[in-house]
């Protein structure tokens, strides 16, 4: 009897370890896969029960122990808020102060409890309106889930090959596609960070590259203003659900575009390896693979506004790895003697996490989504762009006589905190273009995407007029 008390007590903590799980992979699920929720979960409630057993023995009382780890769990997995609210009052406090004095403050609650009888429907009320939130969120997703699962289920088509291939000749140039993600224009960062990007401005002019400087996309949204990117065309917008944009990702028209005229293809795609719902961009001929084991991304979301994000110390090697190696792969490529080639490079920086001062030295984990503070933002931007500026160098000295695009998919949006941004200035990017060293201005003041059409149009004589905007 006491075993079966002591397990429906401690059932009733499952759904409040779960729901927050549940509420970021259903509003997630076009970008997670399921096999990447199991790791928190099995984290949240592995905790719970140690924390149960320890609260239970302390009262003698499983269900004292199921109510008092009840609301340490919710304090715990909505830890970040509460830290800044006690940091606002007091500066100096960390969690190595703030934990033990809310554990003392329970265990001696559950003391005080002991030998008094506790009430079960408490537990059970508290039990069902998690599970309540749970299945709303699992019901609100339902259509995305059987999208996703028509999508495993529907039967591959073969690809036909195109009868006509572009004969390619010594002339014909390589093409470099870069872009930044979330790095902010130069009129962005004047107006919100108070800051003169002349250095880039200054590096781009004396190389030859053609800059931009009003051009903006029609989303602030990643998945969006790539996926469109990738096809060439407006295939999707914000209110397209993510499963369908990853689908429009998978074996986008731009890879075929080259593939189709005799072009060795590269895909240097920073997300496609931290996001493994992304996935590779499959018509490419090299995929860019970082030498580390692929990183749980959704684990972090989940993670990152509790207690644990302070406890694990999480660092940010992987994603550091993976830019640094990123912008040696293109040096390298560059270097090759294979022609013609396209090299496509979505490097996943200035953009979370905060990973480097503008001096390279690695930032503090607590800082690595701090927004408020403008310094880390900007300190990152300035190293990524020295990064970039001896990685453009050496690709326009290596190859001076190809064609580069570097873009932004959007400026800074900084998640509503600290500074407020409004939604269309997030949409400016930064546009620039090296056409073999030559004066090239036709993508002035239109979109990332129509500045594509545009330049392939002039380098292969193709008829990609400019799309509405």
């Amino acid at each position: 009897m006491k075993v079966k008390q002591a397990g429906l007590a401690l059932m009733t903590i499952i759904p409040i370890c779960l729901y927050p799980i549940i509420f970021l992979y259903t509003n997630n699920i076009g970008e997670v896969n399921f096999s990447q929720a199991i790791g928190p979960s099995m984290l949240f409630i592995l905790s719970a029960s140690i924390i149960w057993g320890i609260f239970s023995g302390v009262s003698s009382d499983v269900w004292h122990g199921s109510i008092l780890t009840s609301i340490f769990m919710i304090i715990i997995l909505n830890y970040k808020w509460a830290e800044d609210y006690l940091r606002e009052l007091l500066p100096n406090l960390r969690w190595w102060h703030i934990v033990p004095i809310i554990s003392v403050i329970f265990i001696s609650i559950a003391v005080i409890k002991r030998g008094k009888k506790a009430n079960k429907k408490l537990c059970f009320w508290g039990s069902s309106l998690f599970i309540g939130l749970c299945m709303f969120n699992i019901i609100m997703a339902m259509p995305t889930i059987v999208i996703k699962i028509a999508e495993e289920f529907t039967p591959k088509q073969k690809e036909e090959k195109a009868d006509n291939i572009y004969v390619t000749n010594e002339n014909t140039p390589n093409v470099y596609y870069i872009i930044l993600d979330e790095y902010s224009n130069f009129n962005f960062m004047s107006k919100y960070y108070n800051y003169d990007n002349k250095i880039f401005e200054d590096f781009l002019k004396s190389n030859s590259f053609n800059i931009s400087y009003n051009s903006r996309n029609n989303s602030s949204s990643t998945n969006v203003v790539t996926t469109n990117l990738l096809n060439l065309e407006y295939v999707v917008n914000d209110k397209t659900p993510s499963v369908n944009r990853f689908k429009m990702r998978k074996k986008p028209k731009l890879f075929s575009f080259f593939s189709e005229k005799g072009y060795m293809t590269y895909s240097i795609d920073n997300i496609g390896v931290l996001l493994p719902a992304w996935q590779a961009i499959e018509n490419a001929q090299y995929n860019f693979e970082v030498d580390s084991k692929s990183s749980n991304q959704f684990s972090k979301m989940v993670i990152e506004k509790t207690l644990f994000d302070k406890m694990i110390k999480e660092e940010y090697l992987l994603e550091a790895k993976v830019v640094s190696q990123s912008l040696i792969y293109l040096k390298e490529i560059s270097r090759n003697n294979i022609q013609p080639k396209f090299v496509y490079m979505h490097l996943l920086c200035p953009h979370v996490p905060f990973m480097w001062d503008e001096n390279g030295q690695v930032i503090s984990v607590e800082n690595s989504v701090n927004w408020k503070e403008k310094k880390y933002y900007l300190g990152q931007f300035k190293y990524i762009t020295q990064n970039i500026m001896q990685c453009l160098r050496e690709v326009i000295t290596n190859d001076p006589n190809s064609i580069v695009i570097v873009q932004s998919d959007h400026s800074a949006r900084s998640e509503n905190e600290g500074i407020i941004i409004e939604q269309e200035d997030s949409k400016e990017i930064l546009n620039a273009v090296y056409y073999k060293g030559e004066l090239y201005m036709k993508h002035k003041d239109i979109s990332g995407l129509n500045t594509l059409r545009t330049v392939l149009s002039d380098v292969f004589e193709e008829n990609l007029k400019p799309l509405k905007e």
